[in-house]
């Protein structure tokens, strides 16, 4: 049985770090969202401007990130098994009111 979801998150605060999964899990209210997936995309929102997302680690900063994301960039991460952890993925953004896109697939 597979599953998938998909929603756009907004990071409120410039240089603020978001942990992914618990944002997911403030915005659909759901405190049992799957921690783990086979397969995960973040995408840019199209009204960013010039405004960057930032992925990475607990420690992700402007500085010290894994993949950073413009305007309709994305990124995905694959696996054979579900063992993305969202909540070792965090976010920050280079301005106020930034769009990311999150799509999600669990076997």
């Amino acid at each position: 049985m597979s599953a998938s979801g998909g929603l756009t998150l907004t990071l409120v605060s410039n240089a603020v770090a978001y942990n992914l999964l618990a944002l997911i899990q403030a915005v659909t209210g759901y405190a049992n969202t799957h921690p783990t997936v086979r397969e995960l995309t973040l995408v840019g929102g199209l009204g960013n401007a010039e405004a960057v997302v930032y992925v990475g680690g607990a420690d992700v900063s402007t500085t010290n990130f894994g993949v950073s994301l413009i305007a309709n960039q994305s990124t995905t991460y694959r696996s054979g098994l579900n063992d993305i952890s969202m909540a070792e993925k965090w976010l920050i953004s280079g301005g106020n009111d930034v769009d990311v896109n999150v799509s999600w697939l669990i076997y």
